[in-house]
């Protein structure tokens, strides 16, 4: 009786799977790897973390690396495996819907939606925050003009929409270059620091590899590191109805397999860059980045903004 109730199970699952596929066989299959790769880093690298990481000193990588072993590699293999076994559009909100049930199912989408409604909701903000570290005249103050905030927002918010309307042949090319936006502005934070790790012209002690005291602060800031600054990695199976492989799971596997190292090593070396401009005290928790460059090359600065401009828009996108 047992083995019926199985079968059956089973038989429903593949039913249920099945009427995912077929309805997503309408979309236009617009993803390559690269684009999933894209996507990862767009998701999950965030400027706040290395400044985040940086008030641990000089023992930050000994944070970094067991947050990257515990949480991030796992997360990566369950995704992997989940996109293997059900390589489908919605990715974890279909996973726990034909799992666990409807109801599992409408919870995570629901939190997946009322977060990316959040994420959206500040990109405005966040770009006239941005604004004050340009050399714009006025943009300084642009942070308290209530006017300027609201009328910012509003054209984001038509921004974004209009994004979406024109769908993911417009999209993956906005995402992508936001990705690499972040891969080149994270290696101009590494690279100005790279002399003076060298010749020891640092602020303060840039990376050791001494255990760090066990305190309750830093198990704070390691799950901040982990849950926090390592998350995302589960967006990318969202899109699996629109990857143009034949093989959706195995360009999926691939590309966790591409972004995971690269953004490892961007958190790792990032946080060493801002310690070799500032004390731990001293890190602007807000723009770490831009904190790097102003004290490195002032000049840059302006550019660094409007590299973080471009990365808020199409992070903007891809959660919209």
């Amino acid at each position: 009786m047992g083995s019926g109730n199985q079968v059956t199970s089973e038989s429903q699952f593949l039913a249920a799977e099945l009427d995912v596929e077929v309805h997503s066989a309408a979309l236009k299959k617009e993803l390559r790897v690269v684009d999933l790769v894209g996507i990862q880093i767009l998701t999950i690298v965030g400027l706040s973390w290395i400044g985040t990481a940086g008030k641990l000193g000089a023992s930050h990588v000994m944070f970094w690396l067991p947050a990257v072993l515990l949480f991030y590699v796992p997360a990566g293999i369950v995704v992997a495996h989940l996109a293997k076994e059900m390589p489908l559009e919605g990715g974890m909100y279909q996973w726990a819907k034909l799992r666990f049930g409807p109801m599992a199912g409408f919870l995570v989408a629901m939190n997946i939606w009322l977060f990316n409604i959040l994420i959206c909701s500040t990109v405005g903000l966040q770009l006239i925050g941005t604004a004050g570290y340009t050399a714009v005249p006025g943009a300084s103050g642009l942070g308290a003009n209530k006017p300027a905030i609201i009328a910012l927002s509003l054209a984001v918010a038509c921004g974004l929409m209009l994004v979406a309307w024109r769908g993911l042949s417009l999209g993956k090319w906005l995402s992508t270059a936001g990705a690499f936006t972040t891969i080149f502005l994270f290696g101009v934070v590494i690279l100005v620091a790279v002399p003076h790790w060298f010749d020891g012209s640092w602020v303060s002690l840039p990376i050791a590899l001494s255990a760090p005291a066990v305190s309750l602060l830093n198990i704070n800031i390691l799950g901040k590191m982990g849950f926090g600054a390592l998350c995302g990695v589960d967006s990318v199976a969202v899109f699996a109805g629109e990857c143009r492989s034949k093989n959706v799971a195995g360009a999926i596997r691939k590309s966790v397999g591409i972004s995971a190292p690269v953004i490892a090593a961007m958190m790792i070396l990032g946080t060493t860059s801002v310690l070799t401009f500032s004390r731990p005290e001293a890190i602007d928790l807000l723009m770490p980045p831009i904190q790097v460059i102003s004290l490195a090359a002032p000049r840059l600065a302006g550019v660094a903004a409007g590299l973080i401009f471009l990365m808020l828009l199409t992070g903007g996108c891809l959660c919209f």
